[in-house]
């Protein structure tokens, strides 16, 4: 039945041209708690303030490249970006991020991770005691991440390891299965054959120059996503 005239809430409003890019081209209801912006060089970002638990923020860096955007000779590598990025960059050098977050309270594989899969990459951090200083020095840090990781043959030789054991350790009956259903699911695609791991091939024939040739093909600003809840 129809509601009283004075009972009935007033629409809620939908899509405009003038709209945050997330919901350009989609009639989906605003969440007026997100505050949605893109920077001119084409950087989408999106925060939310939210205060449980208290002191607390996470940030979550998407780059819209996975093991999809990857070459022939290239598979894999997205997933060792994600290893290499970790290490250092521009602004610290090797290991030195690591050293910094654990400081500022962050535990590295739960607080402070990264994942990959065929159309993505996702870098997390949640600071359990967030100040306005730990905020600077992480989002300078992400920023070195995205920008200019050092990818040199030292931090590639000790990251290759670590991604050639994760390979190895990777075929148990559930990443079995997963590759039946892809295979089965996505014959004759990409997906069937691009799982991000990559192959023992290709990631033993890496060269710093060839993965940063991967990194600046697809870490540009108008593929990265920038999220902040705290």
């Amino acid at each position: 039945p129809t509601l009283p005239v004075q009972a009935q809430t007033a629409p809620l409003p939908v899509q405009t041209a003038d709209d945050p890019w997330l919901y350009k081209g989609s009639d989906l209801v605003h969440d007026t708690e997100w505050k949605f912006g893109r920077l001119p060089n084409g950087l989408r970002y999106a925060v939310r303030k939210n205060g449980v638990p208290p002191g607390q923020v996470s940030v979550r860096v998407r780059i819209d490249a996975g093991s999809l955007n990857e070459r022939d000779n290239e598979r894999g590598y997205a997933h060792l970006l994600e290893h290499l990025s970790f290490r250092g960059s521009v602004h610290v050098p090797d290991g030195e991020s690591k050293r910094i977050w654990q400081r500022l309270g962050v535990t590295f594989g739960s607080d402070s991770n990264a994942s990959t899969t065929f159309t993505q990459t996702v870098y997390k951090l949640d600071l359990p005691m967030a100040t306005p200083q730990g905020l600077d020095e992480s989002f300078k840090i992400l920023s070195g991440m995205m920008t200019g990781p050092n990818i040199t043959q030292q931090s590639l030789d000790a990251e290759r390891p670590v991604v050639l054991a994760e390979a190895r350790e990777q075929p148990g009956a559930q990443q079995r299965l997963q590759d039946a259903m892809l295979d089965l699911m996505f014959a004759g695609q990409p997906v069937a054959d691009r799982e991000p791991i990559g192959t023992t091939e290709t990631l033993t024939a890496a060269t710093p120059a060839s993965v940063e040739a991967f990194h600046n093909r697809w870490y540009r600003p108008e593929r990265a996503v920038v999220i902040v809840v705290g």
